[in-house]
């Protein structure tokens, strides 16, 4: 058997991604990052995306995911998105408005059909937690989708093992402009919190702030003491 495998990411930001597509069938893509196909399979993967600016158009269709694709022929594609334009006009159903996105579970099944969860109006600088999970008994991925410790919108489906991810900024059916990159933070270094006995290598950027690489963290050996049991809370009268 396989060994399975276990993905987690910290922080999944973007990068500035310009991009003109023609009408349908159009189909276009930013910069990826995406590993390549395992002889293992992925059980899990987790991280938080940040919201970002929203385009300044409203043509065509606009996506950001990160996602997981299966082994079925065609490939699965278990991707939590946050889309404009169209894609949160028949997502949120009208409830996204302004400069809001959508964010909502989905999957893609093989290459013409498309399942999606509900669907939450977000806004830029939005941090959204993804995990995705795979059930050995169920043989089902699961998506969750939280903010703030909440879970807004979920999904669970048979779609086969998981054994590739990658990440995308993706646009279709005409759309022209520019998914922006988040502002920089050169000030980052300063809000962390570092323990006794914490080794870490220095926080480094190479595009002035907007994108941080810790290279190591080394955490040392924790000894605890027995500790006192909370007291009961008084029981109603």
């Amino acid at each position: 058997m396989l060994p399975p495998l276990l993905l987690t990411l910290s922080a999944l930001t973007l990068t500035h991604v310009h991009a003109q597509v023609p009408d349908p069938p159009g189909l276009g893509f930013g910069p990826t990052y995406l590993m390549p196909r395992t002889s293992s399979y992925l059980i899990g993967y987790s991280t938080t995306l940040r919201v970002p600016r929203y385009p300044g158009t409203s043509e065509g269709l606009a996506v950001v995911w990160p996602g997981i694709n299966t082994d079925a022929r065609p490939t699965n594609l278990v991707q939590t998105i946050v889309g404009a334009e169209r894609a949160r006009r028949s997502s949120c159903l009208g409830k996204a408005t302004g400069q809001q996105w959508c964010a909502f579970t989905s999957t893609n099944i093989g290459i013409t059909q498309q399942k999606s969860g509900k669907g939450i109006p977000v806004e830029e600088g939005t941090d959204l937690f993804i995990t995705y999970k795979y059930d050995e008994t169920t043989k089902q991925f699961t998506q969750t989708l939280s903010i703030d410790g909440k879970e807004v919108s979920r999904q669970s489906l048979a779609v086969g093992k998981g054994t590739r991810f990658n990440t995308a900024v993706e646009v279709q059916r005409g759309f022209s402009g520019t998914i922006a990159a988040h502002s920089a933070d050169p000030g980052f270094p300063g809000s962390l919190r570092v323990g006794r006995g914490i080794v870490a290598s220095e926080p480094v950027t190479a595009d002035g702030g907007k994108v941080w690489t810790v290279d190591e963290i080394l955490i040392p050996d924790s000894k605890y003491g027995s500790a006192r049991a909370a007291a009961s809370p008084p029981k109603a009268s």
